[in-house]
């Protein structure tokens, strides 16, 4: 179905993760009305805003740990997922 984008397994795998995780935030809007709310981060952000910077956070350390370590990316996954929940939580 997808060969005609030259896409690997993983990628296509990774696309359908955002667009799934796109629509999870939107019908949670729909449902639960988004506010702006102050936390640690010195701005006011909403929930869409607090999952952008989730994503950017992430791409970011991946980066970092391809950069400084020549270890799996799965063990980051030991500091992505507290580090993505947190900011979700408490930013």
């Amino acid at each position: 179905m997808f060969d005609w984008m030259y896409l690997t397994n993983q990628s296509v795998y990774t696309i359908l993760i955002l667009v799934g995780l796109i629509v999870l935030m939107n019908i949670l809007d729909v449902i639960f009305p988004n506010h702006f709310r102050k936390g640690f981060l010195p701005i006011s952000t909403t929930r869409g805003e607090r999952f952008f910077i989730v994503l950017l956070c992430s791409v970011s350390f991946w980066f970092l740990w391809f950069k400084f370590f020549n270890l799996p990316i799965a063990y980051s996954y030991i500091f992505v997922i507290p580090m993505d929940f947190i900011i979700m939580k408490w930013a």
